[in-house]
């Protein structure tokens, strides 16, 4: 680039010399020409480090550098110059490097808490073993083979017959904004009587992601329990028809209730056979001991009337051994 100079920017209401970069012939071209071959700086003011062309050598040209300004004349705060670079603009005015700005910027994830969806496959024995556990810690009670198919089947036809349980969400529970970790799968909901599918990262995709199975099954219990404890009376009945009709009514699902009540009954009346098979018949009650016999009478010897009072007993007492 051969001389630069600067000159009046056409504008600048101030009426100060703005550099605005023009090539040159080694003259002072425009009002700000004079000022910078006196020593002047581009505000006009005599005294500041700025450095001008005295000379079109070669060597000059090389060591020629734009002026400085400072940094609060050039629409810049002073905290952005320690990150600015420099440009080849004779003003000296200093640019924000774009890269610098963005390392610093850290940008917030919106997945914190996402964990990878993983299979989680149940079997229907274990998961009956672990329900039964917790209704035994919570409610201090066995539960009957009808009460805890009534459960078994909600799980399996919510998980496919948990062979597509996931993070050991064993209900399918949504997660929400406070949800510490969860999962994004593809889904699907009755919207108007019609199947709508979402795909990642919908919110309607977010599952609730647990880390053991015992921490699912509890989280289930707890669900069933307490948050949908309006239908908590049906599990006791043990009428898995009335389950659906209840969780329906407190929008736990989406799908019709004639197909979710049809499908609960019929994996209610598959499971309760293999439960009762599979629970232990309760040992029978011990029988009751026999009465025990009273003891018996003291036999005692016949004592005549003449033996009777002080002397009769004195001489009772020697005779009745």
């Amino acid at each position: 680039m051969d001389g630069f100079l600067p000159s009046r920017d056409r504008n600048d209401s101030s009426g100060r010399a703005s550099v605005r970069g023009r090539a040159s012939h080694g003259h002072a071209h425009g009002p700000g020409g004079s000022d910078l071959l006196r020593g002047d700086s581009i505000h006009g003011s005599r005294g500041r480090s700025v450095r001008h062309r005295t000379s079109r050598s070669e060597g000059d040209r090389r060591r020629w550098r734009p002026a400085r300004v400072r940094a609060h004349r050039c629409g810049i705060s002073a905290s952005a110059v320690s990150d600015a670079s420099r440009t080849d603009r004779l003003d000296g005015r200093f640019a924000r490097a774009p890269h610098r700005a963005e390392s610093r910027a850290v940008p917030r994830s919106v997945n914190v808490g996402q964990v990878p969806a993983t299979r989680t496959p149940l079997a229907l024995l274990e998961l009956a073993q672990l329900l039964r556990a917790e209704w035994r810690r919570e409610l201090a009670a066995e539960p009957t083979p009808e009460q805890l198919a009534v459960l078994l089947a909600q799980s399996a036809l919510e998980t496919g017959r948990w062979k597509s349980a996931w993070n050991w969400n064993l209900g399918n529970l949504k997660a929400t904004s406070s949800t510490p970790t969860w999962y994004a799968i593809r889904c699907s909901e009755i919207i108007g009587g019609k199947e709508v599918f979402f795909d990642p990262p919908a919110p309607e995709c977010r599952f609730v992601a647990y880390a053991t199975a015992a921490e699912g099954v509890r989280a289930y219990w707890n669900m069933m329990r307490r948050r949908f404890a309006s239908a908590w009376p049906a599990v006791e009945a043990g009428d898995p028809g009335d389950f659906a009709h209840r969780l329906k009514a407190a929008r736990y699902y989406t799908a019709s209730e004639t197909l979710y009540a049809s499908g609960l009954r019929r994996l209610w009346q598959e499971f309760v056979p293999e439960l009762r098979r599979a629970t232990p018949a309760p040992p029978p009650p011990l029988a009751p001991p026999p009465p025990l016999a009273p003891p018996p009478l003291a036999r005692r010897r016949f004592v005549p009337w003449f033996l009777v009072g002080a002397i009769g007993s004195f001489l009772a007492s020697r005779w009745v051994r």
